[in-house]
């Protein structure tokens, strides 16, 4: 029997300055875990790790990690840490439970009321949509806003807007 301890992104990143790479060999349902580090560290080399009742770790690619809840990748997790949720259209009391596992480490929730869907965290509430992306710092980018970044993108490689425009989409490297 040996002594668990739980360490935040931060604390293993300072520690393994001080005194080298350590390797994280488990990962439980907790705010801790949600990171890209922690869960590629999980899957220990294999493509899929079952991670709870229903629930596995999977690699999408070399840089995103997912859960999967059932059939439906549920959050999928890049080397950014950014993390983008998805309920592929099960919207379900078991799955808004498994997701506010997860979510509620980066600060965040998800509630109904009256039948409709919505996530807090950062003193804001807006309407929950699939596609909805939490970076890092804890920032809420909603799903639309990426839609119209992706459409600037386009614009811009089509050359139908001046990339110099890019910027001010907040598309880092646009500016001219």
């Amino acid at each position: 029997m040996g002594i668990k301890i739980v360490l935040t992104e931060a604390q293993i990143e300072r520690l393994e300055s001080k005194v080298g790479k350590i390797e994280i060999n488990e990962a439980r349902l907790s705010c801790t875990d949600l990171y890209y580090r922690s869960l590629s560290n999980f899957l220990d080399g294999k493509d899929a790790r079952k991670l709870g009742n229903n629930t596995i770790v999977h690699r999408l690619d070399d840089d995103t990690v997912a859960i999967k809840y059932h059939n439906t990748n549920i959050l999928k997790i890049n080397q950014e840490n950014i993390v983008t949720i998805s309920t592929g259209g099960w919207e379900t009391t078991t799955t808004k439970d498994r997701l506010n596992q997860f979510l509620s480490c980066r600060g965040f929730g998800i509630f109904q009321k009256k039948g409709t869907w919505y996530i807090r965290g950062n003193d804001e509430t807006v309407p929950y949509e699939d596609g909805m992306r939490i970076t890092a710092d804890g920032t809420l980018i909603r799903a639309a806003a990426n839609k119209i970044k992706a459409n600037v993108l386009n614009l811009i490689k089509n050359k139908e807007i001046d990339p110099k425009y890019g910027e001010l989409y907040g598309l880092d490297g646009y500016e001219s």
